[in-house]
């Protein structure tokens, strides 16, 4: 391990520093209490590697560097390098600014570089870009839009411009996980979509105005990520895009700035998205320690916030949230456990939140009904139940098909020639979907979430959603075909029950399941291909508000040449607590209505779904008769086939099958087989005689617990 020994003679009282008359008491508080702390070690020798001997050996440089005067000239450089950066040539210049700490000290150099400068020098545009989420703390916008106010009232004299944008409706955070039901992004998540859509493309929409404004030929601005960097760096810059990004920050965020850097010029890098926009990184090499103590030497930023406001911004971490494609891809900001993370939504904190959690500590009660909120959507995100069966896309595809497919009717029980039967079985749209794989939240969670936020917006005394976010998720759900009334749009604090967590192979997750209720797998054979079967499917979640997780799969009855798809849901409802009660819930929102009535067309599938149901038991038990009964009558039974069963559904059997040679059966012609009442018995047509057979073989089971 890496020691350092520290002078033992070192005498704080001796110490002249080189302080600013303002923040006298606050550096004299610091060393007090460093004093205290160096008379309580029992060693004069420093580990690097331990937190509290690193932040006292990083306050022991900075001291030494008032001293001597190397600490604020290592900013002095940069304020010179800005200096000759701005004065070098007539292209604009674009701060990305988000009103944290790194971003602050870039607008703090910059803005000493212009007020030293003569104001006929300052005749280059100097763009101060920033983007409100709206779904950052109230306490963030506030603070972000209180200092644009404040930068404001020098743009004419340092000749800035103040861009504060905003996403649109369809890249809002709320549109896309209440209106669309777009999960939110986890920790978990293969991608995270949230601050490309409401940070990163609002900015880069403005990034296209401000180049568009250039009167240069910018045909060939977008170049993308799959262009080479030796490419990019040789060509011409328009703007240069300054950003707050250090290598002290993060181990990934200091990848990200080597990735996209400039080896030849130390402080630049390269643009991923425009060939045509210089990186510049002019805090690269400034250490954490450094930056607060620079920062904190004066009681007021350049523009006139007191710095007290930024360093109370920073009392729940010390991250930095991403501005730009390449910190969003490689940095370890947005969201971290150590950010300075505005978005009160954001899931990639974890449950908890720790910026919340320090608000309400610090007096701001009432922002624990955001906290439960955040709680509610963490909790409730990889719950099965409320998940759809169904990716978006895999919807529209199918809605396509449906579209390109000819309007043929494909009854599998009518009396085709055998030829035509092959062909049908052969051609019969299969669906299989049997991996966990799910789509987003179901209409149900979506309600829940709009209730329980419009709770919170109640509860807290101001809005979280605007009044066009409203309207556009409404809107939305109505063109999805949902019908939602003015009973369902009130308030509501819902509480969870426990998540039930399934794995990657579909089976229960049991160790993040937390629900107390038993979770059922119910399989039901529908008579529909595919393309109808997801159509039925949407149908019934649209008819009830309600949607069942599922698998998709089908089975293949090659030697009679049918074809089926058969769904297995996933079943955790309050009430259902045997596999009877399971089955009866799917069955009943799968084909009855509120008043337990049937439409012609559930109907319709209904029958032939039981048809098909008593077909796949018949063939079990054929395969049964196959392997167990020799006699006269079933020497061979290799063109054997199901007729009817002795049930109530024998009727609609004969009278679809038909046979020539069905004879009359008389169950007393058999007494030499004892009938009890609760038995089932098949009549299975075979070389041209028709028998009765008893069922030995059971009927394969439909429900079982997970």
């Amino acid at each position: 391990m890496n020691k350092k020994a520290a002078s033992p003679n070192f005498d704080f009282e001796q110490q002249q520093l080189m302080l600013f008359p303002e923040t006298e008491e606050t550096t004299l508080n610091k060393l007090s209490k460093l004093e205290e702390r160096w008379k309580d070690r029992e060693s004069t020798i420093l580990d690097p590697n331990n937190k509290k001997d690193k932040e006292l050996m990083d306050t022991l440089r900075i001291m030494k560097g008032m001293q001597s005067g190397e600490f604020f000239a290592q900013f002095e450089k940069l304020i010179t390098f800005l200096t000759e950066q701005y004065l070098k040539d007539r292209k604009e210049w674009i701060l990305t600014y988000s009103g944290g700490k790194d971003s602050s000290l870039v607008a703090i150099l910059v803005f000493k570089m212009l007020q030293r400068l003569p104001k006929d020098k300052r005749a280059k545009k100097v763009h101060i870009l920033s983007a409100n989420t709206k779904v950052e703390t109230r306490k963030m916008t506030m603070y972000l839009k209180k200092n644009l106010e404040y930068i404001k009232k020098f743009e004419e004299d340092l000749n800035l411009k103040v861009h504060l944008v905003e996403p649109d409706i369809k890249r809002s955070f709320f549109w896309n996980v209440i209106g669309r039901g777009t999960n939110a992004p986890t920790p978990k998540s293969p991608y995270q979509w949230c601050t490309g859509k409401m940070k990163i493309d609002p900015m880069n929409k403005k990034m296209n105005e401000i180049l568009s404004d250039i009167p240069l030929d910018l045909s060939d601005v977008f170049v993308g990520t799959g262009s080479s960097k030796d490419e990019e760096i040789d060509n011409p810059y328009d703007v240069m895009m300054l950003v707050g990004s250090r290598l002290a920050e993060s181990t990934k965020r200091a990848n990200s700035i080597k990735k996209y850097s400039d080896e030849n010029e130390d402080l630049f890098g390269y643009n991923p998205d425009y060939n045509n926009v210089k990186m510049c990184y002019p805090i690269k090499y400034i250490e954490t320690e450094d930056l607060w103590n620079y920062v904190m030497s004066e009681i007021k930023l350049p523009w006139g916030l007191p710095t007290s406001e930024l360093l109370e911004m920073y009392s729940d971490g010390s991250g930095e949230c991403p501005m730009t494609k390449d910190e969003l891809l490689k940095a370890n900001g947005c969201g971290s456990s150590n950010s300075r993370n505005g978005c009160w939504v954001c899931l990639y904190a974890g449950r908890s939140d720790k910026m919340l959690e320090t608000l309400i500590s610090s007096g701001e009660t009432e922002v624990r009904y955001l906290a439960d909120f955040k709680a509610y959507l963490y909790d409730v995100t990889n719950d099965v139940r409320y998940r759809e069966p169904l990716k978006r896309k895999e919807i529209i595809q199918n809605k396509k098909r449906i579209l390109e497919k000819d309007d043929i009717e494909d009854n599998l029980f009518s009396l085709d020639p055998e030829s035509e039967r092959e062909h049908k079985f052969y051609k019969f749209e299969r669906v299989d979907k049997t991996d966990y794989v799910p789509g987003g939240f179901t209409i149900e969670l979506r309600i829940k979430l709009y209730q329980k936020l419009l709770y919170a917006e109640k509860m807290i005394g101001y809005p979280l959603i605007d009044e066009e976010e409203r309207e556009a998720i409404l809107r939305n759900w109505e063109e999805e075909g949902y019908i939602v009334t003015e009973k369902d749009l009130v308030p509501i604090n819902h509480q969870y029950d426990g998540q039930v967590v399934l794995k990657k192979d579909g089976t229960l997750n049991t160790k993040e399941t937390k629900n107390k209720q038993p979770v059922f797998l119910v399989k039901k054979e529908i008579a529909l291909e595919s393309s109808k079967l997801i159509t039925f499917l949407k149908e019934r979640q649209i008819k009830t508000n309600k949607s069942y997780f599922c698998f998709f799969n089908y089975n293949d009855l090659t030697d009679i040449k049918i074809a089926y798809n058969y769904l297995t849901f996933v079943v955790c409802d309050e009430g259902v607590n045997t596999e009877a009660e399971a089955y009866k819930a799917i069955s009943k929102w799968l084909y009855f209505e509120d008043n337990n009535s049937l439409t012609a067309e559930s109907a319709q599938i209904l029958n032939k779904s039981l048809i098909l149901k008593d077909l796949v038991n018949a063939k079990v038990a054929i395969d049964g008769i196959k392997e167990t009964i020799k006699t006269d009558s079933f020497t061979s039974l290799g063109n054997a086939r199901y007729v009817g069963n002795l049930d109530d559904s024998t009727a609609i059997l004969k009278d679809i099958y038909r046979p020539k040679k069905l004879h009359s059966v008389n169950i007393e012609n058999y007494s030499d087989t004892e009938i009890e009442e609760d038995e089932n018995f098949y009549i299975i047509e075979a070389q041209g005689e028709v028998h009765l057979v008893k069922d030995e073989w059971g009927e394969p089971s439909s429900v079982s617990r997970m």
